[in-house]
């Protein structure tokens, strides 16, 4: 394996190093399978392991379909594919991914960006249909930290939707976002969160009751 490989290897490896080796000794996943093939040279298999896990939400694998995908080893290289994946991971709160989307961004010119940013949207939509509580914040996130220009008021209402729901720390930036909204804007802003809120049955799919003792 090339100096090059290795550096690759180590960049991927870095990213999952307990839980990728913990696995690999005992129950092979996906996951470790994926790293497995790319140590052996077997690229191409790798890469299609981290896009399919990516696909389900798996941050790590979309961390590492990204850097595979900037970097052209395996698959041709796809930097509109790559930030797309390196957006995703970032929001699943994978630090690595910060660097690799900011290179990204200085490459994809910025008539592709309105795309990517809404297939982005739409991948955590769809997480966010499937009763996957997680994403909450992450539509937040997406419309205050990866949407250029940012959307504040989106953003709020979803803080509010996490709020709602009791997610943690969710009201403490909501109620500090809020604090810059005069009152009219703040009320456009809470019956938006209202409508999704009822119109997609957060109760039903969020707040399910406790079982009865």
């Amino acid at each position: 394996m090339n100096t090059r490989i290795l550096a690759m290897t180590a960049m991927l490896l870095s990213l999952n190093m307990s839980m990728g080796q913990a696995a690999e000794h005992q129950v092979a996943t996906p996951f470790s399978q994926a790293m497995k093939h790319f140590r052996e040279g077997a690229y191409y298999d790798a890469i299609s392991i981290f896009l399919a896990l990516a696909e389900q939400g798996d941050h790590d694998a979309q961390y590492n379909a990204a850097f595979i995908l900037h970097d052209g080893i395996g698959v041709p290289q796809d930097y509109v594919k790559a930030l797309e994946l390196a957006l995703l991971a970032k929001l699943g709160n994978v630090k690595r991914a910060d660097e690799l989307a900011e290179d990204l961004l200085d490459i994809v010119p910025e008539d592709r960006l309105e795309g990517i940013y809404a297939n982005v949207l739409k991948q955590l939509e769809n997480k966010v249909a499937a009763g996957d509580i997680s994403y909450i914040t992450q539509m937040a996130h997406y419309y205050s930290d990866i949407l250029n220009p940012a959307d504040e008021d989106q953003a709020l209402t979803w803080w509010m939707l996490a709020t709602a729901l009791n997610i943690k720390d969710a009201k403490k930036t909501r109620d500090e976002l809020a604090s810059s909204f005069e009152v009219p804007r703040l009320l456009e802003v809470q019956a938006n969160a209202k409508a999704i809120f009822e119109e997609q049955k957060f109760a039903e799919k969020f707040l399910k009751p406790h079982p009865k003792d």
